[in-house]
């Protein structure tokens, strides 16, 4: 019996201890005041005016294309990303060693602090060494360069850049593309069902201003939570802004505009969270 209670006893400390356990962090504490799904970026982060009319023809967009299309369903995201998967596997090799898990590893420990549970996100590795790159399409699949994984200097700036990456899906960013295809289908008679994005449109496919602020949000609170420092994943686009004449950094730069801006709206995000 003493034995038992004993044993009893061990598995509760130990089911407690799991529950409360948080990740552990060396230096600054934060609190952010929005987590995966970010409502608004305030001007400040839009340092012309340029960059304020920007975010008024994105907001202008989204409004049009409420008008004319439904919100897509997770079921057609899902059918994008699955063929730009198998369009990808018939383009690159696809990488499953030690790099590989250890991505997977970064995402399984962001998952439980994603707010989107109806999308099944995964992160391949992909040969490419020539463009430092990382890329999100409909239905939640993350892909990251062999040249990326080469440039990061931490893992600190990996988390925050994997946490970017899904910003783009947790705040339907991959969205606005299929709503654009589900418009031309019901110009032209076809099933929107069966208009789905091909490797060549969403490798091109580039996000707003507004929209890559939106995604730096979520990917420093990703990265926090999942117990990275999100102040070391600021260097990284520091790194990508002064190197924006190199051929490795074109692609980067042409799919994740404006890195000096950006990583300076992260400064001043994460300052303002600070405890």
């Amino acid at each position: 019996m003493y034995n038992f209670r004993f044993l009893f006893f061990v598995l509760i400390f130990l089911g407690v201890s799991g529950c409360i356990k948080s990740p552990k962090h060396k230096g600054v504490a934060y609190v952010f005041p929005e987590k995966t799904i970010i409502s608004e970026v305030e001007d400040a982060c839009f340092k012309d005016s340029g960059g304020k009319w920007l975010k008024k023809g994105k907001e202008a967009e989204d409004a049009i294309l409420g008008m004319f299309t439904d919100e897509v369903p997770v079921s057609q995201q899902k059918v994008a990303g699955d063929k730009i998967f198998t369009e990808i596997q018939s383009e690159f090799k696809i990488n499953s060693g030690e790099e590989a898990h250890r991505l997977e590893k970064m995402l399984n420990k962001m998952k439980k602090y994603i707010a989107r549970k109806d999308i099944s996100y995964k992160v391949y590795l992909i040969e490419d060494e020539k463009n430092i790159n990382a890329f999100t399409v409909p239905g939640g699949n993350i892909y990251v360069t062999t040249a990326l994984m080469k440039f990061v200097e931490s893992e600190d700036e990996l988390a925050v850049i994997l946490g970017h990456e899904i910003g783009h899906n947790e705040n339907k960013h991959t969205n606005g593309f299929l709503k654009k295809q589900n418009i031309a289908a019901k110009i032209v008679g076809e099933d929107a069902g069966e208009i789905v994005a091909s490797l060549a449109s969403l490798l091109t496919m580039s996000f707003g201003q507004p929209q890559e602020l939106e995604a730096d949000r979520c990917g420093l609170y990703l990265a926090y939570s999942a117990g990275y420092d999100p102040a070391k994943g600021i260097a990284f686009f520091e790194r990508i802004g002064a190197d924006s004449n190199t051929e490795e950094a074109i692609r980067f730069i042409s799919t994740h505009p404006y890195p000096s801006e950006r990583a300076h709206c992260m400064e001043r995000y994460l300052t303002a969270a600070k405890q």
